[in-house]
């Protein structure tokens, strides 16, 4: 954790722990200060009294393959099949961790932040996860799975003093 102005949030982690599992690679990256970055979710930013780590950025080319919020968004225009679906799939967001949208309105919340304090994260696409079926309605072995492949950041440690929300959109 920073805990001065010379240090950088998380420059002593070496590797994502065991949220490794959500990659298929990574790679350690720094994050400057500033930069804007987004997630689909149905919590608050503040869910529970802290940050979520898991986002992405929201402008391109921030590292090699990333394409940007704008272009997930166009991809999902492009297939058809549903924001919300696509989003899920791509991210391999698992039905038990986040419904990415606002319950009432059945809208998805893209919520934004920008970062207060470089720090240091972890990089890399989504690995693929099971699930996509309904709870216990086939075995194991029969299971659909979430492709992933998105880009995503693991940025552990964060709180309100490294991250300011600077939108919430609903889509």
């Amino acid at each position: 954790m920073a805990s001065s102005k010379d240090n950088v949030l998380n420059e002593t982690l070496s590797s994502p722990g065991v949220s490794h599992a959500n990659f298929v690679r990574w790679q350690k990256v720094r994050i400057e200060q500033g930069t804007e970055l987004f997630k689909f979710t149905e919590h608050g930013l503040f869910a529970g009294g802290a940050v979520s780590p898991w986002w992405a950025y929201v402008r391109g080319g921030q590292q090699p393959g990333d394409p940007g919020l704008d272009a997930v968004l166009s991809r999902a225009r492009q297939m058809g099949g549903g924001l919300e679906a696509c989003v899920r799939d791509s991210f391999a967001v698992m039905f038990g961790w986040n419904a990415m949208k606002n319950t009432q309105s059945g809208l998805v919340r893209v919520q934004r932040v920008r970062l207060l304090v470089p720090a240091f994260g972890f990089h890399g696409p989504c690995r693929r996860m099971p699930g996509k079926t309904p709870p216990l309605a086939s075995p194991e072995k029969d299971q659909d799975w979430f492709a992933g492949g998105a880009m995503q950041l693991y940025i552990p440690n964060l709180t309100g003093e490294h991250v300011m929300g600077t939108g919430l959109n609903m889509l």
